[in-house]
């Protein structure tokens, strides 16, 4: 049997939890579930949380160990602690991430219900502006 003290969360940058979340959000996006502005704004959302979270642990791993705080229980905490971080940014309008994801959902099912022969190819370009312009107000 395997002490829980050397028990370790994965050590991957994204972790399979995320990884199948993303694939989740990913299917459910191209299968047209997502009929609504507000579910596609959710799905973006959704992604921009799961970058902001594997961005967390990243940066979490830059941060020496001191050996005090070092134990599976804190791990564990840290791992809930930065998921749910990444989701309160994401729902505060992040790092903007998500309304790209949002803008480039919406033109990809405006273009699959027209049939306008706009791409629907993800490696196709965006037809806006590359970056969305905001003025502080918009913020």
């Amino acid at each position: 049997m395997v002490p829980l003290g050397s028990l370790r969360p994965p050590e991957t940058g994204v972790s399979q939890g995320m990884e199948k979340k993303a694939l989740q959000l990913k299917t459910r996006v191209d299968s047209g579930k997502t009929e609504s502005r507000e579910e596609l704004q959710k799905v973006a959302q959704e992604f921009e949380s799961i970058f902001i979270h594997s961005l967390l642990k990243s940066l979490r791993k830059t941060i020496p160990k001191s050996g005090f705080f070092d134990s599976f229980s804190m791990d564990m905490y840290e791992q809930v602690f930065d998921q749910e971080m990444a989701k309160h940014l994401a729902a505060a309008r992040g790092i903007g991430l998500a309304d790209l994801i949002y803008q480039d959902l919406v033109r990809r099912q405006e273009a699959a219900r027209d049939g306008s022969g706009a791409s629907t190819d993800p490696k196709a370009p965006p037809s806006g502006p590359p970056f969305p312009i905001r003025t502080e107000d918009q913020r």
